[in-house]
């Protein structure tokens, strides 16, 4: 379980429970869509260091090591975040 409690994502929006997400290291959750992640980028890095692929590509790695998406928890009645694997995230969603 992820331990963040968070309900909305990096635009500021409520994450939707059926989606899966993108964490950012300082715990932010992402939509896993090219315009979210390099809007969210664009704070955290200068837009130089995006410009190129490799620059972007790199940014990415440093930045996402994990996707998370919710399961109900019969203990307590709710939704929790769970990690899960950030490739198949990323293929699931086209960008891989």
């Amino acid at each position: 379980m992820i331990d963040y409690e968070t309900t909305i994502d990096s635009k500021g929006e409520v994450l939707s429970l059926y989606d899966k997400y993108l964490v950012a290291n300082d715990g932010t959750f992402v939509f896993p869509d090219a315009d979210d992640i390099y809007d969210f980028l664009v704070r955290e890095y200068w837009p130089e260091d995006l410009a190129l692929p490799q620059g972007f590509n790199e940014a990415f790695k440093q930045e996402f090591k994990v996707a998370a998406e919710a399961k109900y928890n019969d203990a307590t009645c709710g939704w929790d975040w769970h990690e899960c694997d950030l490739e198949k995230t990323l293929h699931e969603y086209g960008l891989k």
